[in-house]
């Protein structure tokens, strides 16, 4: 059952139940692959999953995991995914790519303001250095 499933998996996360981070990771890919999602529901598992992954994966695999996200115009997650990787570059001092990240979120309409607060306030912040 997708419901019960997902909120079993989130329990298992918050409550650090599997400390291997590839074990999670293939219980999320087993999550998107063997249930039937909403369009944005599937698209949070993906954000999250990306999140989850941010803290030990290369660039180039956070990239890849954030992919279908950053190609989904209306999903209401892809802001999500660009404040994502502006503050994985950020936290590496990759300031020009973390730049391309947050401007991109601005030019976003209709979301929430912290969003946009957030990304003005990195920006503020890689134009002090």
């Amino acid at each position: 059952d997708p419901t019960y499933s997902t909120l079993s998996f989130f329990m298992i996360l918050n409550e650090n139940l599997i400390d291997d981070k590839y074990e999670v990771s293939e219980l999320f890919d087993h999550l998107l692959e063997n249930n039937k999602f909403d369009k944005e529901i599937r698209n949070l598992l993906l954000y999250k999953k990306a999140l989850y992954k941010s803290n030990y994966v290369e660039e180039s695999k956070l990239l890849e995991e954030t992919k279908s996200l950053l190609n989904s115009e209306e999903s209401v997650w892809k802001a999500h995914a660009l404040l994502l990787l502006g503050d994985f570059y950020f936290s590496k001092k990759e300031f020009m790519k973390a730049k391309d990240f947050y401007t991109q979120i601005l030019f976003k309409k209709d979301l929430q303001p912290a969003l946009y607060n957030k990304a003005k306030s990195k920006l503020a912040l890689i134009a002090d250095d």
